[in-house]
């Protein structure tokens, strides 16, 4: 018991590292938002994605970053997610690549969502950009808990090398399908 409870706080402190990397730099992306423009931003998005999914695919034992390479696109991430409330491919990267085991992966990530998503939340919340949306918001909530049961089950069925295969896979289908909207509106 207590060495379950010391591994979860090892794990939490890890998120809370992430958190201090990425809260300043999506702090920085909310302000610079308005000065850039959003389409080549999406499309320049939607190409790391590609490349950084394609690569880890490509090599079949993806080691971990070197930690200043990592930070940068931690940093990376927490910018994208005040740009375009999206940091999360290229955050799903840093960690992937960082050598955490499955479960260490998603105990990071998920303090690690909550409170950037609870920051980004209040943000649209105090610009009217919430309330405009909130229809379309209020269906979203089912599917959040629907994805966290899938999750879990999948979680405790899938082996270590399959679930960063799959990761990847689904870091480079998001690429494609961000890619192909760009293209399709254009």
């Amino acid at each position: 018991m207590i060495g379950l409870l010391t591994a979860q706080l090892s794990m939490l402190s890890k998120a809370e590292i992430f958190t201090n990397k990425l809260s300043p730099s999506a702090m920085a992306g909310l302000f610079i938002a308005p000065l850039i423009p959003a389409t080549g931003l999406k499309l320049f998005f939607a190409t790391l994605i590609i490349w950084f999914a394609g690569r880890a695919l490509l090599q079949t034992n993806p080691p971990p970053l070197p930690k200043a390479l990592r930070s940068l696109i931690i940093a990376m991430a927490g910018i994208t997610h005040g740009l375009l409330a999206s940091g999360g491919p290229v955050l799903v990267y840093a960690l992937a690549r960082a050598g955490l085991d499955k479960t260490q992966f998603r105990a990071t990530l998920v303090p690690v969502w909550a409170t950037l998503n609870l920051g980004l939340t209040s943000w649209f919340f105090s610009q009217g950009r919430i309330q405009e949306n909130s229809h379309i918001t209020l269906w979203m909530v089912p599917c959040v808990f629907l994805g966290m049961w899938v999750g879990n089950l999948l979680h405790h069925r899938v082996d270590q090398a399959k679930f960063m295969r799959v990761v990847f896979g689904v870091l480079l289908t998001v690429g494609i399908v961000l890619l192909a909207s760009h293209w399709l509106r254009a």
